[in-house]
């Protein structure tokens, strides 16, 4: 688990793709008749958190997700964030959210959403008082509620592999186009191992898919339009691995090539999406 927000948990796929945290140190300012003014510390602002998190119906449900947030920002809900280390960072609210619907069906079924939260930091003065509520909150059974029921995790479908396979791989081609776009590119060092990593994962995952249209068992088997633009994806994902160890100095064009090749795939496993939702 990457982190959980009260209830909410970041894990897997299923985690922040933009993090951003700031924080204010407060001073008064004292002026004088002669010189310049004296600050004063007076203590600390509230800290705020931005997070982006992308909801895709291979991984979770986007609607039940985006509901849940809403909730805790309707109800005004004190949610403690907590990391998948164990640090307990602090009690915060959500104060601002946005929602941007990027793929859905004519239904209005959503597949894919991107999110946006601001986290304010709630500062609790009796946390005794807070937890005792928390404990009313989260018990089995309080008054005239019924104990929590577990639902049982149903095993993905063929679709929904499939469908988690391109989305895997549009992960993985979002993170080469930040460091291409905003990163810097393969001129900083540091940034050739991170673009190599996931340019290893989009090879891997391609091949896998590729693999998976020859296989008579799989629900892709003979999907020759599937085959061929997995089969694009890692020549154009090789091609720019290449470009990215040996100071290519044509890995603008590679991306563009790369990023097309992605949003085809995607095009092509349309049919397995819509049947994932439905659990086909």
């Amino acid at each position: 688990m990457f982190a959980q927000l009260g209830s909410i948990q970041f894990e897997n796929l299923k985690t922040p793709t933009d993090y951003q945290r700031s924080g204010e140190a407060i001073y008064a300012e004292h002026a004088l008749i002669e010189g310049k003014p004296v600050l004063q510390a007076t203590g600390l602002a509230l800290d705020e958190i931005n997070l982006s998190i992308r909801f895709d119906v291979s991984f979770c449900n986007p609607k039940n997700e985006i509901d849940a947030m809403r909730a805790a920002k309707d109800s005004r809900e004190i949610l403690p964030l907590l990391w998948g280390n164990g640090i307990l960072q602090g009690n915060y609210v959500i104060t601002t959210m946005s929602e941007n619907i990027t793929n859905a069906d004519p239904q209005g079924n959503i597949f894919c959403a991107e999110v946006q939260i601001v986290l304010r930091e709630y500062v609790v003065k009796d946390k005794v008082q807070q937890a005792q509520e928390e404990t009313k909150k989260d018990a089995k059974a309080v008054g005239d509620k019924k104990p929590t029921a577990k639902k049982k995790a149903n095993p993905p479908t063929c679709p929904q592999q499939i469908t988690a396979l391109v989305t895997k791989i549009e992960n993985h081609g979002a993170a080469v186009n930040r460091v291409i776009m905003e990163g810097g590119g393969a001129f900083i060092p540091s940034n050739k191992m991170v673009m190599t990593s996931h340019l290893n994962f989009i090879i891997d995952i391609a091949t896998e898919i590729k693999n998976r249209t020859n296989d008579p068992s799989s629900c892709a088997y003979n999907k020759i339009d599937l085959r061929n633009w997995a089969i694009t994806v890692d020549g154009r994902a090789q091609t720019m691995k290449h470009g990215v160890l040996n100071d290519g100095d044509d890995l603008n064009n590679d991306n563009s090539n790369l990023q097309a090749a992605i949003k085809s795939l995607k095009a092509a496993a349309r049919s397995f999406v819509n049947q994932s939702i439905t659990r086909k």
